[in-house]
């Protein structure tokens, strides 16, 4: 579900929005982590459940982290959570490519064997992996607070807005909007208009211009001439 496509831009989020302003206050976080949930599971739902794992480990991780007065336990768990997060990126995004760099050299001693592994890539996992890296990061220097319960934290780690492209954002830094926040009528004028001017420029020139960008890259290297 691409941010530009009819179902987000007429069914998904109207329909958010107002359930969302409807809901009473305490319910607003549950919602959007649901509607969150239900955004990327719409592409690969298999894969949501390995994120909530993931996600689950490393919430355990963090309070551990951030209540342990032991220095050796708080590392421990720091390690534990850096490995298994970085593990986990670089099984889903490499294993083909180093599995069929193995093929070739079992093939050069006259051996065979299957040349991939089929392993696909779940969407948005390298923003989940280093904002899970940069909480747990965070608590064991002590640059910031836990989360207040598992559902803020996930939450946090899916927040459907920055899920595809990102930024990456520190728990840190939206903390106290998560806990709390005040929207009024202005801030979802503002909000709407960067919006739109995000989106024109996305369907007016960005999409155009990749379309451009596509033909002159699948040239042949000998036609891609300086001009």
């Amino acid at each position: 579900m691409l941010f530009n496509s009819p179902l987000f831009l007429f069914v998904f989020l109207p329909c958010l929005y107002l359930i969302y302003r409807a809901a009473p206050t305490s319910w607003q976080n549950r919602i959007l982590l649901v509607a969150s949930l239900f955004f990327y599971s719409w592409a690969e739902p298999i894969f949501v459940f390995w994120a909530l794992g993931s996600a689950l480990l490393d919430w355990m991780l963090g309070e551990v982290i951030s209540r342990s007065p032991q220095p050796n336990v708080r590392r421990a768990a720091l390690t534990l959570g850096v490995v298994a997060n970085v593990g986990l990126l670089a099984y889903f995004k490499y294993a083909n490519f180093f599995w069929a760099n193995f093929v070739t050299v079992l093939q050069r001693f006259g051996l065979q064997s299957s040349s991939l592994l089929h392993v696909a890539l779940p969407i948005a996992i390298s923003f989940i992996v280093f904002e899970k890296i940069t909480y747990l990061v965070d608590l064991y220097r002590k640059d910031g607070r836990p989360a207040d319960d598992l559902l803020t934290y996930l939450l946090y780690v899916f927040y459907f807005p920055k899920l595809l492209a990102g930024p990456i954002i520190r728990y840190r830094d939206i903390d106290q909007q998560l806990r709390r926040r005040r929207v009024t009528w202005m801030d979802f004028r503002d909000g709407i208009i960067r919006f739109l001017f995000g989106l024109a420029k996305k369907v007016l020139l960005a999409d155009h211009i990749g379309h451009f960008a596509s033909e002159v890259f699948a040239l042949p290297a000998k036609q891609l001439d300086m001009p």
